[in-house]
């Protein structure tokens, strides 16, 4: 039996959580699940870049520190391109912060 379609205020939001460190994928797609959200996950710059433009989402979380492109170049290209706003996560909230908006992120 197929499932009804959602309507868009009833559908999860989508998050696309880019990160490689394993355990705080883990724990954050576990949360945000938790709350009713869809979480997509890209583990490099590269991967979250791509997926980043060719799908939907309502929410772009993103490690500062990746491999092959780091955080802030990937959160500056989508701006360019197509997004409004991003979030950065960091182990320094308040260099996150700084550069969260430096790039033309949200606070």
């Amino acid at each position: 039996m197929a499932k009804p379609e959602q309507s868009p205020a009833t559908a999860p939001k989508r998050v696309l959580l880019v990160d490689d460190d394993a355990e705080i994928v883990e724990a954050m797609k576990y949360a945000l699940e938790a709350k009713g959200y869809q979480v997509l996950v890209a583990r490099d710059g590269n991967q979250g870049l791509a997926m980043a433009e060719s799908g939907d989402y309502d929410v772009l979380v993103v490690d500062r520190m990746l491999p092959k492109m780091d955080g802030l170049t990937l959160i500056g290209g989508l701006r360019e391109r197509m997004w409004a706003s991003g979030v950065m996560t960091s182990k320094v909230r308040f260099v996150a912060r700084f550069t969260r908006l430096s790039v033309g992120g949200s606070r």
